[in-house]
């Protein structure tokens, strides 16, 4: 039996972006864009998917990354809990790519299993430097401090 699926977008914030760097490729460079960031629900059947939970709060965005802004009641949780649905409805999370405005607020899908591709995971765990701030990596000149442990 065929299943249709329903593909319903959810803007979860803001990024106040450089036109001539992320949108015009150089031109426009000084012109400061609203750039929405999506979350993507799939319904079909029993079946509910999220493609990417993206950004995180205003604070989070505006301290660590770009200027942005997420209004309240838009995080990609309370938004799933407006549409008539519990976090724990969806069955999969698809990640396009793990920098903090895809992947934000996974930690409120416990009952979710997560997708995302082996070569985007190997990099977000030891990003290039120009992409530490996409993967909330720690800087090491800033966290000399930071060891890993062992566990066993």
């Amino acid at each position: 039996m065929k299943t249709t699926y329903t593909i319903k977008p959810i803007l979860t914030g803001w990024q106040y972006l450089d036109k001539g760097q992320y949108a015009t490729f150089r031109e426009g460079i000084g012109t400061i864009i609203q750039h929405p960031v999506f979350a993507w629900l799939l319904e079909g059947g029993e079946h509910k998917y999220l493609v990417d939970t993206g950004m995180g709060s205003t604070e989070i965005s505006r301290k660590y990354h770009h200027d942005g802004r997420q209004d309240p009641g838009t995080a990609i949780h309370e938004q799933v809990i407006n549409m008539g649905l519990s976090t724990d409805d969806i069955e999969a999370i698809i990640f396009t790519h793990l920098h903090w405005d895809h992947c934000y607020y996974m930690k409120e899908f416990k009952k979710s299993t997560y997708y995302v591709s082996d070569v985007e995971y190997v990099f977000a765990l030891d990003p290039i430097p120009p992409y530490w701030g996409s993967y909330d990596h720690p800087n090491p000149e800033e966290h000399h401090n930071l060891m890993v442990v062992n566990s066993n």
